[in-house]
């Protein structure tokens, strides 16, 4: 495998971060300091349904469930203003118009001369693993209350 750089002579930025992004498995992103994305490989351009294309005029926010957004806007708010990273997982709508929840980790993007030029996050869908685990509680806690209940001695052996 080569290294692929930013002072790569026959290679645009763009063009390096696409080949470094784009076969991960995982969605990968880029934004301005603003918040407004820059890249998205093609596993989170697929995740929203948009192109390239779309970039510009593309509100990530948008996407957010009404009530994550409540919480995570101001997570986020306090990680730009102290260009730091940031952890969340909130409910996004995808391009079907599901909700999944995604555990995003970013950390900001710093230019050698210490001028904070945005982010760049990882999301992880882990709405399987959240589902499950909410199962998990909801058994766990039907079982503590039959336990709770029960008209005698009880006990489990392994």
């Amino acid at each position: 495998m080569r290294a692929v750089g930013n002072n790569h002579p026959s290679m645009p930025h763009s063009q390096a971060v696409a080949l470094m992004a784009d076969p991960a498995p995982v969605m990968i992103w880029l934004s301005d300091v603003n918040g407004q994305c820059l890249h998205l490989n093609k596993r989170l351009l697929a995740f929203w349904g948009i192109s390239n294309e779309d970039l510009a005029s593309f509100d990530w926010t948008s996407t957010m469930h009404p009530d994550d957004a409540l919480r995570v806007g101001p997570i986020v708010a306090v990680a730009v203003a102290a260009k730091r990273g940031f952890s969340v997982e909130a409910r996004y709508r995808n391009h079907a118009g599901q909700y999944r929840i995604l555990r995003t980790d970013a950390e900001p993007t710093i230019e050698a001369d210490g001028t904070h030029t945005g982010f760049i996050g990882v999301n992880i869908d882990v709405t399987e693993e959240a589902e499950a685990t909410a199962a998990l509680r909801r058994s766990e806690e039907r079982f503590a209350r039959f336990m709770a209940h029960l008209p005698g001695l009880a006990w489990i052996k392994d």
